[in-house]
């Protein structure tokens, strides 16, 4: 069995490899209403987490041409 979320429930509780594993279903082409129902989620939060990965890895794509130049 799974665990048993608890209403009022604060996403930044969260782990990351449980975030990664929802936005993952998400991007497989679940709808985020069938994946917060599953996982007991509130409305519109894997979306908000897929918008804050990507963000993430853009931040992480742009700076990476800056850390190759830098020298030790």
């Amino acid at each position: 069995g799974g665990k048993v979320m608890t209403m009022g429930h604060k996403g930044n509780t969260y782990s990351k490899e449980f975030k990664e594993q929802a936005v993952a279903m998400l991007n497989s082409g679940r709808s985020g209403k069938q994946i917060e129902a599953e996982l007991g989620l509130s409305t519109g939060i894997v979306y908000r987490w897929r918008d804050q990965m990507r963000a993430k890895k853009a931040n992480k794509l742009f700076p990476a041409t800056v850390t190759l130049v830098r020298e030790k």
